[in-house]
């Protein structure tokens, strides 16, 4: 396993794509992510898949799954990372979804380097909350009674230290009365988990759009202004705008 060098120590990295996409596009986001990862991983669910696209990729790092709703399910399937991965035994994850590109290669050892030095365990590319701030790393953690019932946060683009995934995986076990009302952020904060917003990711260019994806405009503008990841493209063909840029 590759590993990046955080302050003299080696930190292993798990950086997990999550895809119900073709092989062709899986293949695409897996060696996009070579470039700026690692050790990228994909787990490609083929649920949704007619039985001709299901092929054998035939690459040990493209990890075949079957889950059925996987698109409602993403809180299963990074839980069950811990599965998958921990023969690795990574000291951060990474999570992506198939349409979440990273763009700057420093963004990794930045996001991890960020969290070792201020004992952070779970970075989100947003939080509906003024409980955490982006431009405030050092957030005093309010008693759980006081915060919003539920943190939302993009699912994808999450960036987390191997102690919250293993609590958020045990706390499967035993949900809450609620639990597919509630995202991740609020299992790890009322566990004293400490959370925060990316401060490496531009929240212009990192956006939970339903349908459509980032324009031409936004795709210049976010190389423009060096954001670490941008989200989301629905058409590859517009990561040639990168290049260009």
């Amino acid at each position: 396993m590759n590993t990046i060098d955080i302050y003299g120590k080696k930190i292993k990295v798990v950086t997990v794509i999550v895809s119900h996409r073709k092989l062709e596009e899986v293949l695409f986001h897996y060696n996009w992510h070579k470039k700026y990862s690692s050790n990228v991983r994909v787990l490609w669910n083929q649920e949704v898949l007619a039985e001709e696209d299901k092929v054998d990729p035939n690459n040990e790092d493209i990890i075949p799954i079957d889950v059925k709703q996987g698109r409602a399910s993403l809180d299963k399937i990074c839980t069950e990372s811990l599965i998958y991965f921990q023969a690795d035994d990574p000291d951060y994850y990474i999570f992506f979804g198939w349409d979440a590109f990273i763009i700057r290669e420093d963004f990794e050892k930045n996001s991890v380097s960020f969290m070792s030095r201020h004992w952070i365990f779970a970075m989100f590319p947003l939080l509906e909350s003024t409980w955490s701030s982006p431009q405030h790393p050092y957030v005093k953690a309010e008693p759980f009674k006081n915060l919003p019932a539920k943190q939302w946060s993009v699912t994808e683009g999450i960036v987390l230290h191997r102690h919250a995934v293993k609590h958020y995986y045990e706390s499967t076990f035993h949900k809450p009365l609620y639990w597919y009302e509630v995202r991740m952020p609020t299992i790890l904060g009322q566990a004293g988990f400490h959370i925060t917003t990316n401060p490496f990711l531009d929240h212009r260019f990192f956006r939970h759009k339903k349908e459509g994806s980032m324009s031409k405009e936004m795709i210049k503008e976010a190389v423009k202004e060096s954001t670490g990841i941008i989200h989301p493209i629905k058409d590859y063909k517009l990561l040639e705008l990168l290049k260009e840029s």
